[in-house]
C-alpha cells in the first residue's frame, strides 16, 4: 500500500533529514495508525484518528508526510485528524493551506475547516473556501456551516448565505445552518424571517429554528472563536 510505504519513509524528520524515533501509541507505531485510516470500517478509522490526534505534536511530521503522498479520501481523514489536534498541529499549516486549491471540493472545504480548528485567525485565509462551499453539495455545505458556526460572532458575514441554506432540501444541511446561526448570535438577526419559516417544519428542524430565534432575540453576546481561544490561554 502506498500509505504504508509513505508512513515507513517518515523515519526521517520532515525537512531536516535527521533520523527520529517513531512515536507510538497503544504499543503500535504512528505508521500503523496512519495506515488504519484507510480502513472502510468507520470504527477502526475513527479510533485511529483519535489515537493519532492524542499523540500530539510529535506525530505531525508523519501526518504531513502522508498528506503529501496520499491521493485518496484518506486525505480527508488526515486533515480531520490534524484539525482535532488544534494548535498542536500548527507546523502542518503550510501543507494544509496548499489544499485550499485542491481539485476536490471535499478536500478544499475540509482543509478550510482544519485551518480554523488549528488557528481561528486562519479564518481570513479559509473564508473564501468556506463561503463557496455553502453553495456546494450537502457534504461541503454541512462542513462549511459547522465551521462557520464554530467561529461564533466571527462568522457574521455568512448570515445571508446561511439563511439561504434553510431552504435546502437536505435536512442535515438545514440543521447545520441553524446551529451556525445560533452560535453567531444577535448579529444573525437578518436571518430571523428565514428561521421563522423553518420553524414551521415539524421535527428537529422546526424545534432548532425556534430555539435559535429565541437565542438571537435574547441579545446575549456570543464570544468569537478567537476570544474563546484567547481566554483559554494561560496568563
Amino acid at each position: 500500500m502506498r500509505v504504508l510505504a509513505a508512513a515507513a519513509a517518515v523515519s526521517l524528520a520532515l525537512g531536516s533529514g535527521t533520523p527520529t524515533k517513531e512515536p507510538t501509541a497503544e504499543g503500535k507505531p504512528a505508521r500503523y495508525w496512519i495506515n488504519s485510516l484507510h480502513s472502510g470500517d468507520m470504527d477502526i478509522s475513527g479510533h485511529a484518528s483519535t489515537v493519532l490526534a492524542g499523540m500530539g505534536e510529535q506525530v505531525v511530521p508523519y501526518l504531513v508526510r502522508a498528506l503529501r503522498e496520499e491521493r485518496s479520501d484518506t486525505r480527508e481523514r488526515l486533515l480531520t485528524t490534524l484539525g482535532m489536534m488544534g494548535p498542536a498541529a500548527e507546523q502542518a499549516i503550510p501543507d494544509i493551506s496548499a489544499l485550499l486549491l485542491d481539485e476536490s471540493s471535499n478536500i478544499r472545504v475540509t482543509a478550510a475547516a482544519t485551518l480554523v480548528n488549528i488557528d481561528c485567525e486562519r479564518r481570513v485565509e479559509a473564508w473564501p473556501t468556506l463561503l463557496a462551499a455553502l453553495d456546494g453539495d450537502a457534504f461541503s455545505a454541512s462542513m462549511a456551516a459547522s465551521t462557520i458556526g464554530y467561529l461564533g460572532a466571527d462568522g457574521a458575514a455568512a448570515v445571508p448565505a446561511l439563511a439561504r441554506l434553510l431552504g435546502n432540501r437536505d435536512r442535515e444541511v438545514r440543521l447545520r445552518a441553524i446551529s451556525a446561526l445560533r452560535n453567531i448570535g444577535p448579529t444573525a438577526r437578518a436571518a430571523i424571517p428565514a428561521l421563522e419559516e423553518a420553524a414551521k417544519e415539524n421535527g428537529p428542524v422546526g424545534a432548532a429554528a425556534l430555539g435559535t430565534i429565541e437565542k438571537i432575540k435574547g441579545g446575549a453576546s456570543v464570544p468569537s472563536c478567537s476570544d474563546r481561544r484567547r481566554h483559554a490561554r494561560p496568563q
